[in-house]
């Protein structure tokens, strides 16, 4: 379906406001007329790509001192409430998305 991103294999659950955004991105790029299973393919990917883009600035802006801390939380077993918690309490969590959503639009939009 077009509508949710799904993998059958490792299902997610997307926020609401990201799955909005990467329709948004799919629109502007024109590729929202695509036949249902293949934009439900692409909404994947694309949320995956986007989830790595944000875990990466998310990394760059912890601080220093929570670097090693934030590393060992992510290789481990800890759940994502845990993981979200620990970045909510040592980044702007809101900047980061923000900045992150701008600075994916344009290397989406550019096709880089």
């Amino acid at each position: 379906m077009a509508d949710e991103i799904k993998d059958e294999a490792q299902p997610q659950a997307v926020p609401a406001e990201i799955e909005a955004y990467l329709h948004s991105l799919l629109a502007e790029k024109k590729a929202d007329t695509l036949s249902g299973e293949i934009q439900g393919k692409l909404m994947y990917d694309l949320y995956e790509r986007f989830n790595d883009y944000l875990l990466v600035n998310t990394a760059k802006a912890m601080p220093e001192d929570k670097k090693d801390e934030f590393d060992a939380l992510i290789g481990s077993d800890a759940t994502a409430q845990d993981i979200q918690k620990f970045i909510r309490d040592n980044t702007d969590y809101s900047k980061v998305v923000s900045e992150t959503c701008d600075e994916f639009k344009q290397v989406f939009l550019s096709g880089k």
